[in-house]
């Protein structure tokens, strides 16, 4: 067991300045990096004297930060806290509002973020298109998860044991199969992307792109939307490209790290 000292008597009299908080967070990414280490070795690792490793980890054990163990120290469970309280404290809209303004400046059409909540998809954000007619919504709005563009990209984001769980219970429209909806669904996860027309109403069209978490999850849709007579091949193949780059924009902020595998 790595000698034990008492944190009280051992932290220096001073609040810490600029200088003991970055030998502690050099401890931190050695213990990080090196795994549970007794305090000699973290000492030849960062440099710091052996009286210093053991201040420092005294401190941090206080606050669970790091723990001993009978092969050294290693990072404590507040760590996890911390992570989870950032990955809950990531506020998705905020990071994709600056891009949704991008995209429907670039496209003028509706942009709409979309996430799954059981066996729906709620929109919780929006950029309407300046055309006298366009695509409304608002935030709330919801439908079934297999329904639209958006839906097929959420449903990508599946397992096939979930999607078939999904679709056991699915109420499908008409014309609208468990078959066609997997083979929609492979499509999807290739390439990140899916379109489909005349789905939420009957004149009008979206294309949709997969949000990523750091996890590699699907937890977010990035969607145009509009009417018809205005989704030509050329604003399809516009918007696909714009769609997956800001969805690339924004997985990158929640911590994504791409493949290094190309997309088909």
């Amino acid at each position: 067991m790595p000698r034990r000292v008492d944190a009280e008597k051992s932290a220096p009299s001073e609040p810490y300045h600029v200088e003991g908080v970055a030998r502690a967070a050099q401890l931190i990414t050695a213990i990080a990096e090196a795994g549970p280490k007794s305090p000699r070795e973290l000492s030849r690792r960062t440099g710091l004297s052996n009286a210093m490793v053991e201040q420092l980890t005294a401190v941090l054990e206080q606050h669970g930060l790091v723990t001993g163990l009978e092969n050294g120290f290693e990072l404590g469970v507040n760590w996890l806290a911390l992570a989870q309280t950032r990955e809950r404290g990531l506020d998705l809209r905020r990071f994709a509002s600056p891009i949704m303004r991008r995209i429907r400046d670039q496209l003028n059409e509706t942009v709409i973020l979309a996430v799954r909540s059981g066996n729906r998809r709620i929109n919780i954000d929006y950029v309407e298109s300046t055309h006298f007619i366009r695509r409304v919504t608002q935030p709330g709005f919801e439908v079934p998860l297999h329904i639209g563009a958006t839906g097929r990209v959420l449903l990508s984001g599946l397992s096939e044991d979930e999607l078939s769980i999904y679709l056991s219970s699915a109420d499908l429209a008409d014309g609208l199969t468990s078959d066609r909806l997997r083979e929609e669904c492979r499509l999807a996860r290739l390439t990140r992307s899916a379109v489909a027309r005349r789905e939420i109403t009957s004149d009008t069209a979206a294309a949709s792109a997969s949000i990523f978490d750091h996890h590699g999850h699907v937890v977010a849709a990035l969607t145009i939307t509009c009417p018809e007579d205005r989704f030509t091949p050329a604003l399809e193949a516009d918007g696909i490209r714009s769609l997956t780059e800001g969805a690339r924009r924004i997985s990158a902020l929640l911590g994504h790290q791409e493949s290094e595998r190309p997309l088909p």
